[in-house]
């Protein structure tokens, strides 16, 4: 297993371990993201429930506290 990425948001709204991402190539496939954070994980304008992974596809939008980027596939 390799070491996992780690990238930095410096935005005040944003925790120090604010949310992960994780890429399953074993059933189900995809990729995840787990909320950690005090001011809320949003995917496509909609808060991440705590504590559970969800499904991230291609062309959804992300936001961290008020940081936003959006998935694009390469």
């Amino acid at each position: 297993a390799g070491v996992p990425e780690r990238v930095g948001l410096a935005h005040p709204s944003c925790s120090r371990l604010h949310a992960a991402l994780q890429f399953e190539a074993a059933p189900p496939h995809g990729l995840f993201l787990w909320d950690a954070s005090t001011h809320g994980t949003f995917l496509n304008k909609q808060r991440v429930p705590g504590g559970e992974f969800t499904e991230v596809r291609v062309g959804d939008t992300l936001r961290f506290g008020h940081c936003e980027s959006g998935l694009f596939k390469q």
